[in-house]
C-alpha cells in the first residue's frame, strides 16, 4: 500500500489519468537516471525518495518527514505552488545552494501561515536550507499515506544524509531507495512504459550484473 502511487484522487494534480508508478521495489539512483534517458520522448520521469528528517525552524526541532525529489518533480507530477516557486533541475545540481519547498499544511500548521516565510530558512538534519515556494493547497505527493512537509532536491542528499549512511551515496548502483513517477506523452500506453522500461532494465543487468538481477522488473500502475 506505501509503495503505491495514488492515481485518482491526486490534489492539485493536473491530468492524474497521465501519470504512472513503480508499484513494486525501489530502484537505485543511477538506475532511476538510465530509465529517465532511455524513455526521453515517450515520458518525463522523476525520481523521489521520502526519508524521515530533523527540522528546525523558529528554535524548535521536531522529527518531520521530507522527500528528496528530482529537478522533474514537479514539473512530470503537474502541480503548481501557493507562493515562491517550485524546485526544478538547477536546484538539483551538485553544489546548487540548499533550497526546500515546504507543503501547504506544513506552512500553515509550522509556519502559521506566515507570509514572510519564502526566503526564510530551516534547518533539515542540521543543514540550512532556504525556503523558496509554498506547494499548492491539497498537494500531498503521490505516495498513499505518506505525507512529505519538506521536498528538497536529490542531490543535497549526501549534505543532509545521516551518518549511518555513510558510503550510500547517489553513485550506488546497488542500492534501491528511489521511487519514480512519469507523465506519459500523448499517445503512449502503460503497457508500452512497461515494457520500455523493462527492456531498459535487462540491457543494465548486462552492463552490471553485480547490482541488476536477471530477474529483476518492473511493474507499473
Amino acid at each position: 500500500l506505501v509503495n503505491s502511487i495514488l492515481l485518482s484522487p491526486l490534489p492539485g494534480v493536473r491530468e492524474p489519468q497521465r501519470l504512472f508508478g513503480n508499484s513494486n521495489d525501489v530502484v537505485s539512483y543511477p538506475t532511476y537516471l538510465d530509465f529517465k534517458e532511455q524513455i526521453e520522448g515517450k515520458a518525463e520521469l522523476a525520481g523521489f525518495a521520502s526519508r524521515s528528517i530533523a527540522i528546525s525552524s523558529g528554535g524548535q526541532s521536531v522529527l518531520g518527514r521530507g522527500q528528496l525529489v528530482s529537478g522533474s518533480y514537479f514539473s512530470a507530477v503537474g502541480t503548481g505552488c501557493a507562493s515562491g516557486r517550485l524546485l526544478g533541475p538547477a536546484d538539483d545540481q551538485p553544489g546548487a545552494p540548499p533550497a526546500a519547498v515546504v507543503s501547504h499544511a506544513y506552512w500553515e500548521e509550522a509556519l502559521h501561515a506566515d507570509v514572510g516565510a519564502v526566503g526564510s530558512l530551516l534547518t533539515v538534519n542540521g543543514v540550512a536550507v532556504e525556503i523558496v515556494g509554498v506547494s499548492a493547497p491539497g498537494f500531498r505527493g503521490t505516495r498513499v499515506t505518506d505525507f512529505p512537509q519538506v521536498f528538497m532536491p536529490i542531490a543535497l542528499w549526501p549534505r543532509i544524509a545521516p551518518s549511518s549512511y555513510q558510503g550510500f551515496g547517489l553513485d550506488r548502483r546497488s542500492w534501491g531507495w528511489v521511487s519514480f513517477v512519469g507523465r506519459m506523452a500523448p499517445g503512449v500506453s502503460l503497457a508500452q512504459m512497461e515494457g520500455a522500461l523493462n527492456h531498459s532494465l535487462r540491457r543494465q543487468h548486462e552492463l552490471y550484473p553485480d547490482a541488476i538481477g536477471p530477474d529483476d522488473s518492473i511493474k507499473l500502475q
